[in-house]
């Protein structure tokens, strides 16, 4: 029997109640929507459930019942899914604004430290603070394992042998080692370069602290010249002294840095001065230093100081702990070098420059053409001109050994007799540079004889020729320059400085060539029996930096707390050094320890139990 459905007073029109119910078990009921926050447009639809008599009462709720949350459209029943439509838009709708929100919190980088709160947004304030909290924390956890490993490797002394290291070290007095020395014995020249080391902080059992951050020495001298105090060191400044007239050699200190300007440098290089002036008793008569942009402007802020020196550069000043100069010196391997990188690019390689003298080119093209015809020869005329000196790479193109061997008076020799007419102005260069290197690499007072240079004999008379040769030197820069600026033609000003050599090297040997006329002439004239000036190249602190990488074995890039160790451990081995032989390594003939003695020691007594 049917009846018709008439109740459903929104009915259109009445129907059956059997095709009622046929319809409702083909529909699905609605699943609803996942809500990410409540709002007004939701609303909670609760469905009663079947009671299980049979299942335990613990488990069963009082009221059983499933609850839905749905848009208010919703219709509870739908023929397609299990959905309804509109709380299908619905959810479309809250995935979108998920994701959204997930790919702006990932696009949200932390805040700076020192940025303004008012201005920040509170998101990126919440990151900086969970990341410094996560630095923080992990930092400490550092420190507890660096102590742990620390108390656990340490070893304690007793008191005796604590007072033991104290005796000895109140017992080295300070300028024990100058005491003999004689008044010219006591000059010396201050050496300072950087060496690049690994960025990384170290914990100093010592002293408790962590080792590679930048520091001058001094915390007003840090606060004062350092734009960030806790910036993590890269390289390692390092001053050395040597003496003039003896074989002393020696690093005074070494500072960390991350690459050092001339205003950083001008208080710890005075303190230098102070400390071999007064502490050790030596007089202090000039610095080198290879020509780095902020050695050059160092030397420019005593351009003041210069005691009325007719020069266009400052090349001396007055020493405020002294009545006389100090001068300043350019590595002279240095210059050759820039002087040989300068001809390597004119005309050739990267072609920056296309110098010319006088009418003439000159070309890095005359010195390979030449090498080339001498490979075909079967006799070398130039056997040191080798493929390694003429296709330079990254390496080699910095080594000054390399530089000095192109630019020699055998090339010279050879350019004149066998090469065009044309390069001649590169055999000048060439003969004018090796003639300048072999007045300031005077090593001893026999060599000139062997390698029959009279330029590689000691400076005995302040009247030496190679003083007027110096000057000429210099002239025939000059004069070169004053060509290339007075050439005609329309030439831009950075063509007319491509034609010479890098105003970085020229200002390099004009600094370098009057105070090198002046300091040997001091020196000749203050009773120096003869003067050796390559004591004011820069050999030693290459020396000692090389030292330094030797002594990792493996490890040739020591961090700032290595490079302190090293230092301390070249400075032993220079201390305790037996008597040289008949090796270069050192040619003192005197023990640093006086009281070596090879008288046995006593037995020691056995402790009765």
């Amino acid at each position: 029997m049917t009846i018709p459905y008439t109740s459903n007073i929104t009915a259109q029109c009445a129907m059956w109640l059997s095709n009622l119910v046929k319809d409702l078990e083909t529909m699905k009921l609605c699943t609803g929507v996942n809500p990410m926050k409540l709002t007004t447009k939701l609303f909670h639809h609760v469905v009663p459930v079947n009671h299980d008599c049979m299942g335990e009462e613990e488990e069963q709720q009082q009221f059983p019942h499933k609850g839905f949350w749905r848009v208010k459209k919703c219709l509870l029943f739908n023929q397609a899914d299990g959905i309804f439509p509109a709380c299908q838009e619905f959810n479309v709708y809250t995935e979108k604004t998920r994701k959204a929100k997930e790919s702006t919190c990932r696009s949200i980088k932390p805040a700076h430290v020192n940025a303004p709160l008012s201005r920040t947004d509170p998101e990126r304030i919440k990151l900086a603070l969970q990341g410094q909290r996560l630095k923080r924390a992990q930092l400490e956890q550092q420190l507890t394992e660096m102590r742990a490993e620390l108390l656990k490797s340490s070893v304690e002394t007793d008191h005796k042998l604590n007072d033991n290291f104290t005796q000895i070290l109140d017992s080295a007095g300070n300028g024990t080692e100058t005491e003999h020395y004689f008044d010219v014995q006591r000059y010396v020249v201050l050496l300072f370069d950087k060496m690049k080391v690994m960025a990384n902080l170290v914990l100093d059992k010592t002293i408790g602290e962590l080792i590679g951050f930048m520091d001058f020495g001094d915390p007003d001298l840090n606060f004062a010249v350092l734009k960030k105090v806790d910036a993590v060191a890269s390289h390692a400044l390092a001053f050395l002294f040597r003496g003039v007239s003896t074989e002393l050699k020696f690093e005074l200190a070494h500072f960390a840095n991350s690459g050092i300007t001339a205003a950083q440098l001008m208080p710890i290089f005075w303190e230098a001065v102070g400390i071999l002036e007064t502490t050790c008793n030596l007089w202090f008569i000039a610095a080198a230093s290879d020509d780095a942009s902020p050695n050059r402007r160092f030397y420019r802020l005593h351009s003041d100081l210069d005691g009325n020196a007719d020069s266009d550069v400052c090349y001396r000043m007055v020493n405020f702990f002294a009545h006389r100069f100090i001068y300043f010196l350019s590595d002279a391997p240095h210059l050759v070098k820039t002087t040989r990188n300068c001809l390597k690019s004119s005309g050739s390689g990267s072609c920056t420059r296309y110098m010319r003298n006088n009418g003439k080119y000159v070309l890095w093209q005359h010195v390979t053409a030449l090498y080339y015809e001498d490979v075909d020869n079967g006799l070398k005329l130039l056997p040191r001109l080798t493929y390694e000196r003429i296709n330079l790479n990254a390496y080699s193109v910095m080594r000054g050994n390399l530089a000095a061997q192109v630019l020699t008076a055998s090339v010279v020799s050879v350019l004149k007799a066998f090469a065009p007419p044309e390069a001649s102005a590169t055999a000048k260069l060439c003969e004018m540079v090796d003639g300048f290197f072999d007045c300031l690499n005077v090593r001893s007072k026999t060599k000139h004889v062997m390698k029959r240079k009279p330029f590689l004999a000691p400076y005995t008379s302040p009247d030496d020729r190679r003083f007027q040769f110096l000057e000429e030197f210099f002239e025939y820069l000059k004069n070169w320059k004053d060509s290339t600026e007075n050439r005609p033609g329309n030439f831009t000003q950075n063509a007319r400085a491509k034609m010479f050599l890098s105003w970085q090297t020229y200002e390099g040997f004009n600094i370098t060539v009057h105070s090198a006329i002046e300091v040997f002439r001091f020196f000749l004239e203050e009773g120096m029996e003869f003067v050796l000036t390559e004591r004011f190249c820069q050999d030693p602190a290459e020396e000692y930096f090389g030292k330094q990488r030797q002594l990792g074995r493996r490890s040739d890039n020591p961090d700032i707390h290595q490079f302190g160790y090293n230092s301390n451990t070249i400075r032993i081995e220079r201390s305790i050094s037996c008597q040289s032989g008949n090796t270069k390594v050192r040619k003192d003939r005197q023990k640093a320890w006086e009281q070596v003695t090879d008288a046995k020691l006593p037995c020691r007594k056995k402790v009765k139990l």
